[in-house]
């Protein structure tokens, strides 16, 4: 059994040198920034508390500026929070860093003097968003801080008019809340404009408009088009993530689905699942996936898939990922291989289907482009490709003389060996120099003791697979010996 496994990485046909992804931009990293953020009209290169676009032919970079939303022309700066999540409209579009929302939304040019002006707010906080067939969804709010003072301003008039005969007041919107938008996003807006949210877009002087006292966005709420919806849990929603035909909304103390529903009016619903109440995700960035499945570490460090048809299941791995609860966690998804990056500043993994592997790139953020994929990744730790085999007595607790080991791969080259020994469990350690392997992929050691542990190391990191490990080994304790006297092979 493997105890360690770095840049290496188990597959079904054997062990595998982790491959480095490609990465085209030269930037100063300082986890887990910047993040490379794709979407259909537009590439993204977001840092902490600013943002630049791509240009993908060349891997040039140009600084956005960022403006007020309601103060218009108004320069203003992103505020620093953690890991972005995006949503793509199109040529609209909103980044998500936990303490403020970037947006560049064509609903916008109604509102501005600048129709191409990215605008930050930070009046209404809310902690993630996702595009889910057609709809905005938002959630992650502060409670009680939804309702800024232009909402305050709009309810007291609402409530205070004679046809509000239905509304006493206004109650505050709680953090395990998300918002949904109708489909297409056309309200998308009526969240940061109140008074959009009430007039809607048409000119008052038509007669036709809404007002305060006929409001646009209630007719949409009362039909379930658009609104509010509570989630089976008390916790915070940190995430809300597209999976299937479903979005999974992931909590502090809960996760859940909501499923988009045609009759008898298009609208959501929620959908509880087995453990909905029973486990959340310590921070935002503890989801990765796509539409076809979503792995996430839980507040205990345990490690959960979830497929497109709800199906959860329990990987484990705690003893990897309990340690990195308090640390800025990112995990990625490489479409191509399926394989999921969960990384720390510190520490890096690789989930295949087939189990997990050390690694020493850690990407922030993994994209396609040109038909490859490109990454933005911090490097540290051992370069060097590693494999350590568990403890082995081959059965029997008496001394013995390892000859030689083989190794089978699909190239020896730049391939060492080295054999940790010890003569009882409680005794000391002793570990032989790495030697390379012959042609033939054989190992020459002639080294005793009672317990072995095998360590392979490819330097350079090489494209190789490690299948198989042949042990040669003779018994020198005779104690033990029942009938003919023979040397061993143990293969691992």
């Amino acid at each position: 059994m493997l105890v360690k496994s770095m840049n290496f990485k188990p597959k079904s046909f054997g062990i595998v040198v982790h491959e480095d992804m490609n990465t085209p931009i030269v930037a100063t990293m300082d986890w887990p920034f910047p993040q490379l953020i794709k979407g259909s009209s537009v590439t993204l290169l977001c840092y902490e508390d600013s943002i630049k676009s791509v240009n993908e032919s060349t891997w040039a970079t140009t600084d956005i500026s960022t403006y007020s939303i309601y103060q218009t022309g108004d320069l203003k700066n992103i505020s620093a929070g953690g890991v972005w999540h995006f949503v793509d409209m199109g040529e609209s579009w909103l980044l998500f860093n936990g303490e403020c929302v970037v947006l560049n939304l064509a609903s916008l040019r109604y509102m501005s003097t600048d129709p191409g002006n990215v605008v930050v707010m930070n009046d209404i906080v809310m902690k993630t968003g996702c595009l889910y067939k057609g709809r905005v969804i938002l959630g992650g709010f502060d409670t009680g801080g939804f309702w800024n003072t232009d909402w305050d301003n709009f309810w007291a008039q609402y409530i205070s008019s004679k046809i509000a005969s239905d509304v006493t007041e206004h109650r505050e919107i709680s953090q395990s809340t998300i918002w949904y938008s109708s489909i297409g996003g056309g309200d998308l807006a009526f969240v940061f404009y109140p008074d959009y949210a009430a007039k809607g877009y048409i000119d008052p002087d038509t007669g036709d408009a809404h007002s305060y006292t006929k409001p646009l966005f209630l007719d949409y709420w009362r039909r379930g088009q658009s609104g509010f919806l509570k989630m089976p849990f008390q916790g915070r929603v940190l995430v809300a993530k597209e999976l299937g035909d479903y979005c999974i909304i992931y909590g502090t103390d809960g996760i859940a689905a909501v499923k988009h529903y045609t009759q008898p009016t298009p609208t959501l619903g929620l959908i509880r699942l087995p453990l909905s109440g029973e486990i959340g995700i310590p921070d935002r960035g503890f989801v990765g996936g796509d539409i076809r499945q979503h792995i996430f570490v839980d507040t205990k460090g345990v490690l959960w898939s979830i497929d497109a048809n709800l199906n959860i299941k329990k990987l484990g791995y705690e003893e990897f990922f309990s340690p990195m609860l308090s640390d800025e966690l990112v995990i990625t998804h490489n479409p191509d291989e399926d394989e999921y990056h969960i990384c720390t500043d510190s520490v890096g993994y690789v989930l295949t289907n087939e189990g997990l592997g050390e690694i020493n790139q850690r990407p922030t953020s993994v994209i396609h482009s040109g038909g490859e994929l490109q990454c933005m990744s911090v490097f540290g730790g051992e370069s060097a490709s590693i494999l350590t085999v568990d403890w082995i007595d081959f059965g029997i607790r008496a001394m013995k003389r390892i000859e030689n080991i083989q190794v089978g791969a699909s190239s020896l080259h730049n391939i060492q060996l080295s054999l940790e020994r010890r003569y009882d469990m409680s005794e000391e350690l002793y570990t032989s120099e790495y030697i390379a392997l012959n042609k033939l992929g054989i190992a020459t050691l002639m080294k005793t003791g009672v317990d072995f542990r095998i360590n392979l190391k490819a330097v350079p990191k090489l494209n190789t697979s490690i299948d198989t490990m042949d042990v040669r080994w003779k018994l020198q304790d005779k104690r033990f010996v029942r009938g003919a006297y023979v040397s061993q092979t143990s293969s691992e």
